[in-house]
């Protein structure tokens, strides 16, 4: 019986530049940003590749993993049109942080808490609530140790392990 060729499976496709985002895909996608959406959901409602969106980030300057070798691309460095594609992004994003911003803002005129939420988070270190003590002091409590002197006369050694024992409890 002649054996049948062995399967290869086929090589997943890199990521490169090549692998061109249309500007409707572009704008399709900072919509779905400025909506609040996260990258992974973004992509999927443009029909973006989330492995290419990554490495257009990351060509743009901004990886959303950090580079593992000093010559990555910065900002600075990265070229066109990747650079705008991640200015944009961000902006998308941005854009969407200051809508969210601003309903925690107006809610405050409603209920006191969205805006003492706001305070402390915004300004932490002026609004926050005092840290609680720490649970891990120690506290003394008195424990009281019944031993059987199972026919001995000699009351000092219960009272050594007595002791022994509450050393070892508050140990």
């Amino acid at each position: 019986m002649p054996s049948s060729p062995a399967k290869r499976k086929p090589e997943p496709l890199e990521p490169t530049p090549t692998h061109y985002i249309d500007d409707s895909k572009i704008e399709t996608l900072c919509t779905a940003l400025e909506l609040g959406n996260s990258y992974t959901n973004a992509c999927a409602i443009a029909m973006i590749r989330y492995d290419v969106f990554k490495r257009w980030m990351e060509l743009g300057g901004y990886p959303l993993i950090p580079p593992k070798t000093k010559d990555a691309i910065t900002p600075e460095t990265a070229e066109e049109p990747y650079a705008s594609f991640v200015m944009r992004v961000q902006a998308s994003v941005a854009m969407a942080e200051s809508r969210a911003v601003n309903q925690l803002v107006s809610a405050g005129d409603r209920d006191w808490r969205a805006a003492a939420y706001w305070l402390e988070r915004r300004r932490g270190d002026e609004w926050s609530a005092p840290e609680k003590e720490s649970r891990n002091t120690p506290h003394v409590t008195q424990v009281q140790v019944y031993l059987p002197d199972n026919g001995r006369s000699d009351s000092t050694e219960i009272i050594e392990t007595t002791g022994a024992i509450i050393r070892e409890i508050e140990g």
